[in-house]
């Protein structure tokens, strides 16, 4: 009996022993997952911080990116509104060009009424200059041409060539040398021909075509042809509103039918009260 008890008390000693060793076991392979679980934890947690860093620069990366739209933006509005006082300042400029090149055509075509005028007088004073003479004595011959002398200064001396020649003819013409007023007018002649000539058609054609390049060449430089269309599509649209609105307000407003019919109604209300006025007489 001792010897049992003995042997199972062993026994019991025994298994108590494989029990805490499978225990100790378990305890040694949770701890292991836990340590596992943990470290996994902890590189996914380590992958979050740094995707998160890596948005957040990306977010500042964009920030600075909408920041320098955003004066790029400011900077072409003040370039478009200075192209804008440009383009104002220059349509103010080809307007006043336009009304001096109307005051120049006027002017030109007066000095060209007056030069008219001069080149008639001119002609009639010639007509009236050319004239003949004829001159004779009982024996001796006149001359025919005669030779105006410039007043002589100190020291000069009269040439020959201002004597009559010797072989002149009753039928020659009555010749005199120019006078200050011949140059003079002369000299008016030719300057009124180089302002002729300076403010012809042609040169004036020439100093249009000059001028219409340069405002085209300033107007490519500053407005765009991009710009011109969406300009030129404004202002249609613009026009088609317009025409819209007016057409909207035509069929609005009252016509001269309306207005008739209201005055029949109106003359029918006063005859209809006139009417009832003597039968309530009448009836008292």
């Amino acid at each position: 009996m001792d010897r049992r008890e003995l042997t199972s008390e062993a026994e019991k000693t025994h298994q108590n022993r494989l029990s805490s060793a499978t225990e100790e076991e378990e305890e040694q392979d949770a701890a292991y997952t836990i340590v596992t679980v943990l470290d996994k934890v902890a590189n996914i947690v380590d992958s979050v911080q740094a995707s998160q860093k890596r948005i957040e620069e990306k977010h500042r990366e964009m920030e600075n990116a909408i920041k320098t739209i955003q004066i790029d933006i400011l900077k072409l509005a003040q370039a478009h509104g200075n192209t804008g006082f440009m383009v104002n300042k220059l349509l103010e400029k080809t307007r006043k060009v336009s009304s001096t090149m109307k005051e120049v055509r006027a002017r030109v075509e007066r000095q060209n009424t007056s030069v008219q005028k001069v080149k008639a007088k001119q002609e009639e004073m010639l007509r009236k200059n050319k004239f003949r003479v004829v001159i004779y004595q009982e024996e001796t011959e006149c001359p025919s041409s005669l030779s105006v002398i410039k007043e002589m200064t100190a020291g000069e001396t009269i040439e020959d060539d201002f004597f009559p020649p010797d072989d002149l003819s009753s039928d020659e013409e009555y010749y005199i040398e120019e006078s200050k007023a011949t140059k003079f007018k002369k000299s008016g002649m030719r300057r009124i021909d180089d302002i002729k000539k300076a403010f012809s058609r042609e040169n004036i054609q020439k100093t249009r075509q000059n001028f219409g390049k340069k405002v085209n060449r300033l107007q490519t430089r500053i407005v765009t042809p991009e710009r011109r269309e969406r300009i030129r599509q404004s202002g249609e649209r613009l026009k088609q509103s317009g025409v819209r609105i007016k057409k909207t307000i035509s069929q609005a407003a009252p016509t001269k039918e309306t207005f008739k019919i209201h005055k029949k109604n109106k003359e029918r209300t006063g005859a209809e009260g006139q009417e009832g006025i003597p039968e309530a007489s009448v009836h008292i």
